[in-house]
């Protein structure tokens, strides 16, 4: 057993946890209020506090099943927490200088609008955070894409040359098409850097079928090759015709480089609030590209 899966697993139920227990803490004052009738601006109140504290508690639910880390599940936790203590003790010590006796209700109610806030500002927190360390991880991956297309191309310049030292003619043409296969990969890698890098328009495109037209063009092109998708109905993600380019690199390079008459299963999982999507896999090679949208199911 993986002891820190575990206590990975362990923290963030901890973390998920007490936002549930805030949200129920400020929710059964309000719902007593509610059952024991109450005026109609004490009703009202009532009625937020608990509408606040049932969001509360859901949004530890998403929070806890979020595709986010452990540590940042619950740096929203603390801010919770903080605006609960926070304005608690400052009701705290209001108290004393109040005579007439206070409603628990309202108490909680108003404990439920600062929870509430906080959970708002942990997670947009959360994003600010997460935001970063997306732009820090592409451009990693920028500088290492720029510098292995730059190696392959040298590495292609360099087979061409020797080409042409070889005397056998037909182990000339075999090494200068790898030599050409390698530049033509340089190339692909460019433009789907670039395809990646630019920003794109958001529309809404079903996923199966974009993948359904994408293997129907690749299967043309590739009569020998078999191809199987296992992509859920129902998935939307977010892009425009650079998208489906770049869903059809992905297939095609699998149905190229896995040898004579490969099968190649073309397949996508959501994950969470975002979809993970396609694997292209074949019996040599498995090749995933992945990306983090705004993907949801279709009622």
């Amino acid at each position: 057993m993986n002891l820190r899966r575990v206590s990975t697993g362990v923290g963030r139920l901890l973390a998920a946890g007490s936002l549930a227990a805030t949200g129920l803490l400020v929710v059964v004052p309000n719902a007593l209020a509610l059952a024991a009738g109450q005026p109609l601006a004490g009703t009202a109140v009532a009625s937020l506090g608990t509408a606040l504290g049932l969001v509360v508690v859901a949004a530890s639910a998403v929070l806890y099943r979020a595709d986010i880390s452990t540590r940042n599940v619950a740096r929203v936790a603390a801010w919770n927490l903080l605006g609960l203590v926070v304005l608690g003790a400052v009701l705290l010590l209001s108290r004393s200088t109040i005579d007439a006796a206070v409603p628990l209700f309202l108490v909680a109610s108003v404990l439920a609008v600062s929870s509430f806030a906080h959970l708002v500002i942990g997670v947009h927190d959360v994003l600010r955070i997460r935001a970063g360390e997306l732009a820090r991880e592409r451009e990693r991956l920028s500088v290492v894409n720029t510098l292995l297309r730059h190696n392959l191309r040298n590495e292609a310049q360099l087979l061409l040359g020797l080409a042409g030292a070889v005397e056998d003619a037909e182990t000339r043409e075999r090494i200068e098409a790898v030599g050409d296969r390698l530049g033509d990969l340089n190339d692909k890698a460019r433009e789907l850097q670039r395809l990646l890098d630019e920003p794109s328009d958001g529309e809404a495109r079903d996923l199966s079928a974009l993948v359904a037209g994408v293997v129907s063009t690749v299967r043309e092109r590739h009569p020998d090759a078999t191809f199987e998708t296992a992509v859920p109905d129902g998935v939307s993600v977010a892009g425009d015709e650079r998208l489906e380019r770049v869903v059809r690199e992905l297939v095609e390079n699998a149905a190229v480089h896995a040898g004579d008459a490969p099968t190649v299963t073309v397949s996508a999982t959501v994950e969470g609030a975002g979809s993970r999507w396609p694997s292209a896999t074949t019996g040599r090679a498995s090749r995933r590209w992945s990306r983090r949208s705004s993907a949801a199911r279709s009622p």
